[in-house]
């Protein structure tokens, strides 16, 4: 028999690539930080960050559980794509 796993989802963020920063529903302490100039660039968010940016447009990337400080040192993992709009530039 295999084994299930839950899946909790703590937070949604929203990332504007044209200012790098980001919107979070929980209001950490990263909040609106500029990732590529914050200490955030050298974090598991970081790495999904400038990942995505070279993925192909159908392309989720996804970053392995690690430490996250905003969140306390909390293991957090990402999931990122990129978002066009309906003429296929790209917004997020």
């Amino acid at each position: 028999m295999e084994k299930a796993s839950i899946l909790i989802v703590e937070d949604e963020s929203i990332i504007a690539l044209e200012i790098e920063s980001q919107l979070t529903a929980s209001k950490e302490s990263d909040l609106g930080m500029i990732i590529p100039d914050s200490s955030l660039k050298n974090s598991s968010l970081g790495k999904a960050f400038f990942k995505v940016q070279s993925a192909n447009h159908n392309e989720i990337v996804t970053i392995d559980f690690a430490h996250y400080e905003p969140s306390g040192g909390v293991p957090a993992a990402f999931i990122m794509a990129q978002m066009k709009d309906s003429v296929g530039i790209l917004i997020l």
